[in-house]
C-alpha cells in the first residue's frame, strides 16, 4: 500500500513540474511577442514622427531638467535636433549612423570658489564639473598592449574612438602603431591640455605615427559622434 502511495506521489510529482515548466514556457513566449510587437509599434513612422515632436517640444521648454539643453549655441542645438531625427527614423532596432558633422561642446568650467570644495585627492580635473569624474596621470588597470596588437594583427581593427581618453595615453599607442584613424574624445578640459597627443607631432617624421583627432566634448551637453564610423569605440 506504502509503495503504491509513493509511486502515486511521484507520479504527481513529476506531473506538476511538468505542467510549472509548460507554464513558465507559455510566459516567457508571450513576453518575448509583446516586446517584440511593442519595439516595432516604435519603429513605425507615425511614432517616429510623434516622438520626434515631443523631443523638439521638450527641447523648447522650460525646465530644471532642459536647463542644460536650452543653454547650448543654437547651432549645436540645432545640430543635437537633426542627429536625433536620422537616428529615430534610421533603424527599426535601434542601430544606427548618424548623419552630418557633430558639434563638440566643450564642458563648462567651475569657479575658483567651486574648486576649493572638490576633493579630487590623486585626480586632475582643475576647473571641471565633478560629473566628469577627473583622472590620473597614468593608470596601469587601463594599459593593455597585448590585447591591443592581438585587435590590431588578428582582428583587422584599422580604426579607434577612445572615449575619455583622459591624456591620451591609450590614443598614443594606436596612433603610433599605424591605426589609419584614430580619435581621442575627452570631456575634462583639464585632461585636454595635459593631453599626450600633440607631442606625437613633433615625431612626424615617423612612418608608423598617423593623422588623429582630439576632442573636447562634454556628452551632458548633448550627443557627439566622429566623422566616420570605427571599428572599435575603447
Amino acid at each position: 500500500m506504502s509503495m503504491k502511495t509513493l509511486s502515486s506521489s511521484r507520479s504527481s510529482g513529476r506531473a506538476d513540474r511538468s505542467a510549472i515548466s509548460t507554464i513558465v514556457i507559455v510566459v516567457l513566449n508571450s513576453v518575448f511577442l509583446l516586446s517584440l510587437q511593442q519595439l516595432l509599434q516604435f519603429s513605425s513612422p507615425a511614432n517616429v514622427n510623434s516622438s520626434s515632436s515631443s523631443s523638439s517640444n521638450n527641447i523648447r521648454g522650460g525646465g530644471a531638467a532642459n536647463d542644460g539643453i536650452n543653454n547650448l549655441p543654437t547651432t549645436a542645438t540645432t545640430t543635437a535636433g537633426a542627429a536625433g531625427a536620422s537616428i529615430q527614423q534610421s533603424s527599426p532596432f535601434g542601430y544606427h549612423i548618424p548623419q552630418g558633422i557633430a558639434t563638440p561642446l566643450p564642458s563648462i568650467p567651475i569657479t575658483p570658489q567651486e574648486e576649493t570644495s572638490m576633493q579630487r585627492s590623486i585626480y586632475g580635473g582643475k576647473g571641471d564639473k565633478a560629473h566628469l569624474g577627473g583622472f590620473t596621470a597614468f593608470d596601469p588597470m587601463g594599459v593593455s598592449p597585448t590585447l591591443w596588437t592581438h585587435m590590431i594583427s588578428h582582428l583587422g581593427v584599422k580604426s579607434l574612438l577612445d572615449l575619455g581618453c583622459g591624456r591620451g595615453i591609450s590614443t598614443s599607442w594606436f596612433v603610433l602603431h599605424g591605426l589609419e584613424y584614430v580619435v581621442c574624445a575627452e570631456g575634462s578640459h583639464d585632461a585636454v591640455t595635459q593631453s599626450l597627443l600633440p607631442q606625437l607631432k613633433e615625431a612626424k617624421d615617423d612612418a608608423n605615427v598617423k593623422e588623429y583627432d582630439l576632442v573636447e566634448h562634454d556628452f551632458s551637453r548633448g550627443p557627439w559622434w566622429p566623422e566616420r564610423t570605427v571599428d572599435v569605440a575603447w
